[in-house]
């Protein structure tokens, strides 16, 4: 027999056992099923079997089977039908990778102490075996007189070896980075060895910023960054670009050794399609830091104290315990910091999600406090 059919009468064979065992299963628990439920519920499982057969169609586009049809076409480029799955699907996830990837077992990586995977992921890059090297921050940014004294305590093979710099656009704290800034920070790690890599998980809120690098200028100025999703809009995922070569080879092993290739990986893709189209993306960041700002003014005309002021989405002020409790019965927030027994810092922040009226009575309710 011909190599040929040989191998289409193993595959074909492989894929009727899956999808017969399926059916095979669903018969084996029919006597299950009917001495359970009775005559109305079954029918009612039924219905909703159905609805979710027709749903799941709708939701996943039936990727799979399109993806399996579309990349052996011979006109259609494979790598364009699987690119989405280089797409990561959430943000732990995606610093986690890439952290990881980049860097040697013995390496670490520098970020403010206000950094996100210096507060925020649990110590997950620990967790891969890398240090975190903290200083304390400068309106929540890491400058380049940071990176040099940590660079300065770590001189040689004693201890752990710096090799990358971690920052966030926008930072932990509502802050950005102007064009000069970043500019500045990648000459200075490109002399002295490191990476560069930022997290841009609410980057739509700096883009739109009068001195904010773009997104042209973020590409010209890291070694790698992300495009953040989840917090822009999206119903998850993130979009790694990785700018320096040495980076590129083999990270999709990376991404699969770590679990974070996501089978439907499209999906992530469709998302981003839509979000990058056009001007979405920036008009979300403006409209999510208008939002902000109607609740930020009510603050500031109360007379409450802000903690790093900006002009973007997220707003920290310090406010009595009791004035917390009062806005608690309406709102969730994020507690931050006790800063002693009657003050309390707190964080709001606004979105895609949130509404001008919703905005308007927040400040309304603040001013009558």
């Amino acid at each position: 027999m011909l190599p040929r059919y040989q191998k289409l009468i193993k595959n074909s064979t492989l894929f009727a056992v899956s999808n017969f065992g399926s059916k095979v299963m669903i018969f084996l628990l029919m006597p299950v099923y009917t001495r359970t439920l009775t005559t109305s519920e079954m029918g009612i499982a039924d219905a909703v079997y159905a609805a979710c057969t027709v749903i799941l169609h709708i939701v996943s586009f039936t990727i799979s089977e399109a993806t399996m049809r579309f990349s052996k076409m011979e006109d259609v480029e494979e790598e364009k039908v699987l690119v989405s799955s280089l797409m990561v699907w959430s943000v732990s996830a995606v610093i986690m990778v890439f952290i990881s990837f980049a860097l040697k077992d013995y390496q670490a990586v520098i970020a403010c102490d206000e950094g996100h995977i210096n507060v925020h992921e649990t110590g997950s890059i620990e967790g891969t075996g890398h240090k975190v090297l903290t200083h304390p921050h400068v309106n929540g940014k890491v400058t380049i007189e940071m990176i040099q004294n940590i660079l300065d305590s770590h001189g040689d093979e004693h201890m752990v070896q710096p090799k990358m710099v971690y920052i966030s656009q926008t930072t932990e704290l509502g802050t950005y980075y102007t064009t000069k800034e970043l500019e500045d920070l990648y000459q200075f790690t490109q002399a002295n060895d490191l990476y560069l890599f930022l997290d841009g998980a609410r980057l739509g809120s700096a883009l739109v910023q009068s001195d904010a690098p773009s997104m042209y200028d973020i590409a010209k100025n890291t070694d790698a960054f992300y495009i953040g999703g989840t917090k822009m809009g999206a119903l998850f995922g993130e979009a790694l670009v990785i700018m320096n070569e040495q980076l590129k080879k083999d990270f999709r092993y990376q991404l699969k050794h770590k679990g974070a290739m996501l089978a439907k990986g499209r999906l992530l893709g469709i998302q981003f399609y839509t979000l990058l189209k056009g001007n979405l993306y920036e008009e979300i960041g403006a409209y999510e830091n208008k939002m902000a700002q109607i609740i930020r003014k009510a603050f500031m005309d109360k007379g409450f104290s802000l903690y790093e002021t900006s002009n973007t989405n997220q707003i920290f002020v310090d406010l009595p315990i009791d004035t917390v409790r009062s806005i608690e019965e309406h709102y969730l927030v994020t507690h931050i910091k006790k800063i002693n027994s009657n003050m309390e810092r707190i964080r709001i922040v606004t979105s895609w999600a949130t509404s001008q009226k919703e905005a308007e009575n927040f400040a309304q309710m603040i001013l009558s406090l």
